[in-house]
């Protein structure tokens, strides 16, 4: 997860610096989407995907 909160950093980072631009609005609206696209990918990777990451911890921690 450090990877997506990185992601989302250097997202909102580039936000902030193009703020100054004339074109607020549609940046802001451009990113907005881009941040919620990425937010309903991960947690569409998260609903499909964790059951085999649960299956996958349950399994390493009866081996230990």
């Amino acid at each position: 997860m450090t990877t997506v909160g990185a992601f989302v950093s250097t997202m909102l980072f580039m936000l902030r610096q193009r703020l100054g631009d004339k074109d607020k609005g549609a940046s802001l609206v451009e990113y907005g989407l881009l941040i919620t696209f990425i937010a309903m990918v991960v947690f569409a990777a998260l609903l499909i995907l964790g059951p085999q990451v649960k299956s996958l911890y349950t399994g390493a921690t009866s081996v230990l």
